[in-house]
């Protein structure tokens, strides 16, 4: 890292091969950057993705539109007329990009994350133009600062919801400087709802989820984020608990992420990464009048197309099965013989 550092007049971010990935898209855009900034008032350090509009040689469009930990920094810092400095990570060890997308408390440090996955500490330099670490392995940073007061339009741009959207927080970026390795690495992500975007954001968030889920609620068994519902859905598993718990587990999964705004739960029968089983449980377990409910006006992220004013209903379906259902309805099962027995016909036509 710094083994080539571009500043002042050589500072010219289109040295770097920056694509444009959809006819919609405003322009070219960055889009696995990962934002290094530090909270205003503790100094604990953030990573996040965000979209980068390439606007000039030392300049992008980003938006901050997740609203999470580096939205309440910079708009403390701007309440105070400071720009935010922050560094921007192009490549890095994967450990790098996973703590990013991880959802830990605003407390937490996340080069912690990416040292625990990891297994030793993180290496990091200082920033040459701002006071924000970044590691020492990165392909490519860039240096600078989101400019306190400044607002210029950014988009669209193609989300992981499969739109082409200008909902953006349109706050501009200046570049300060540019460090590489010598011969570095440019890594990009597929936007729009391709699945690199989608699993990336989707491995942290069930593990964090599912943690915070079973510190309240010990019958939770397993959770899914399913491709077809680009981050907006979940699908959770219960073991056999007390009336009423799964209404409470998917009243606090809204409450925990604020991205889903449909949920299904069903028994721990069911394989939540089977879609087709779910929805099987949904079709035979589920009264409508009893099993879905719809809390409306829910905080959700804008760049869900169907939000108004940063709120949406948000649907949660139990399809568990009551006592009665248990005692009342039998699941068709093969028996394990006449399974084995058909293994073994297989088997022995495919070797024939």
């Amino acid at each position: 890292m710094q083994e080539t550092v571009y500043r002042n007049e050589e500072l010219d971010v289109n040295r770097l091969p920056i694509m444009q990935h959809f006819a919609t898209d405003a322009g070219r855009y960055i889009t696995a950057g990962i934002v290094v900034a530090k909270d205003p008032d503790t100094g604990v350090r953030n990573l996040s993705y965000h979209r980068m509009q390439l606007k000039g040689p030392r300049k992008f469009g980003i938006s901050l539109h997740s609203r999470q930990h580096l939205y309440s920094y910079f708009e403390r810092a701007e309440r105070k007329g400071r720009d935010l400095e922050i560094a921007v990570i192009v490549g890095a060890h994967p450990a790098v990009l996973l703590a990013a997308s991880a959802k830990p408390g605003i407390e937490v440090d996340e080069y912690d994350i990416a040292g625990s996955i990891l297994g030793e500490p993180l290496e990091l330099v200082p920033g040459l133009t701002v006071d924000v670490e970044y590691p020492a392995s990165a392909e490519i940073v860039l240096e600078g600062r989101i400019l306190a007061g400044v607002r210029e339009a950014e988009g669209p741009f193609g989300e992981f919801s499969g739109y082409s959207t200008s909902r953006s927080t349109e706050n501009v970026f200046e570049v300060t400087a540019m460090c590489c390795r010598r011969n570095p690495l440019y890594l990009s992500i597929v936007p729009g709802s391709a699945a690199d975007h989608l699993y990336l954001a989707r491995v942290a968030r069930e593990a964090a989820i599912l943690q915070r889920l079973k510190e309240k609620i010990p019958y939770i068994h397993a959770i899914s984020y399913p491709k077809s519902g680009v981050n907006f859905h979940c699908y959770l598993s219960l073991s056999q608990a007390p009336e009423g718990v799964a209404r409470h587990a998917l009243t606090l999964l809204f409450g925990l992420d604020h991205y889903v705004k449909l949920a299904v739960i069903v028994d721990d029968d069911i394989d939540v990464n089977d879609e087709e089983a779910v929805w099987w449980a949904v079709a035979t377990r589920v009264r409508g009048d009893r099993d879905i409910i719809i809390i409306p006006r829910l905080f959700t992220i804008p760049l869900d197309p169907s939000s108004e004013g940063g709120t949406v209903a948000k649907v949660g379906i139990d399809a568990t099965m009551t006592a009665a259902f248990k005692k009342e309805m039998v699941i068709c099962k093969e028996r394990e013989q006449d399974l084995s027995l058909a293994k073994e016909i297989i088997d022995k036509n495919l070797k024939s």
